[in-house]
């Protein structure tokens, strides 16, 4: 039972970690921007989108990116978003 307890504590933490106490638009905003600056993609547009309160444990933060640049760059900069320790849903 104590291994069990041990093991799920360590699993809880690591899941917790992925989910930050405090994030908002414009933290999310200067990650995607230095994502962007780091794929070496050109930021067209990029805009935040409220979204109504929810009632879960996380708070759903929208943002709207047009980007500029080769295939190659888009795949880098949604491979560097694959990269963080957050989760981050690309619609």
């Amino acid at each position: 039972f104590e291994q069990a307890s041990k093991q799920l504590g360590q699993t809880l933490h690591f899941v917790l970690s992925y989910v930050p106490e405090n994030t908002n638009n414009s933290d999310l905003m200067t990650i995607v921007s230095n994502e962007v600056k780091a794929s070496g993609a050109r930021l067209l547009k990029m805009r935040g989108i409220e979204e109504p309160a929810t009632t879960t444990f996380y708070q759903a933060i929208s943002v709207e990116v047009e980007l500029q640049g080769s295939f190659v760059q888009h795949m880098l900069f949604l491979s560097n978003l694959t990269r963080l320790d957050q989760i981050l849903t690309v619609e």
